[in-house]
């Protein structure tokens, strides 16, 4: 009877630590997809960036165009 103890204490043992091992890998899958996610959100974010900063280059030299700025020219 002990040695039949011991066996369902081991197996028992062993059942939590393969459920621990599952729940760690699936939890650990479920981060690198998450990350993978966030990634291309960030590589969309700076793709938008260049994009935006080109276009207020664009913008602000037609501004100058409109009204040029004589740096350094200005009355004292």
């Amino acid at each position: 009877m002990n040695g039949r103890r011991i066996s369902n204490e081991l197996v028992g043992i062993l059942a939590v630590g393969a459920t621990l091992a599952g729940l760690t890998l699936a939890l650990n899958g479920g981060l690198e997809a998450q990350i993978e996610r966030l990634d291309g959100r960030i590589d969309r974010i700076e793709t938008q960036m260049h994009s935006t900063n080109e276009r207020l280059a664009r913008l602000e030299s037609r501004i100058e165009g409109y009204f040029p700025c004589t740096h350094g020219d200005e009355p004292g």
